[in-house]
């Protein structure tokens, strides 16, 4: 998830906030270099989603998309086992996300008391 709310970050906010909590590895798979981090966000911004695979917890796969105009940074995801959230199911699990990630952009958009 971090990758897709980086992702609408300047390179330079991102490269501070690396700097500050710094990279460790969690497992063999984990980004641990400014520069690999954020070449990985530009392929988060050029399709549109993130994938965490194997880069937290072996076994473990995630996907990720930015919530748009949001009124702070967020994002929602799916986590689950790497054997069943495969690069076949990602083509249909992301647009479900995107289009989840629309109605809360939504909802966040609307004030207090009004219907969406």
């Amino acid at each position: 998830m971090g990758k897709a709310l980086l992702a609408g970050f300047p390179d330079t906010e991102v490269r501070a906030l690396l700097a500050r909590t710094g990279m460790p590895a969690a497992t063999d798979r984990t980004i641990t270099t400014p520069e690999g981090f954020l070449a990985a966000l530009d392929e988060v911004r050029e399709a549109g989603y993130a994938v965490d695979d194997n880069e937290q917890e072996i076994g473990v796969r995630c996907l990720a998309v930015p919530v748009p105009d949001s009124p702070t940074a967020a994002a929602i995801s799916i986590s689950g086992p790497a054997g069943r959230v495969t690069e076949s199911a990602t083509g249909k699990i992301v647009p479900v996300l995107q289009q989840v990630a629309l109605e809360l952009s939504e909802v966040l958009s609307n004030p207090a008391g009004t219907s969406v």
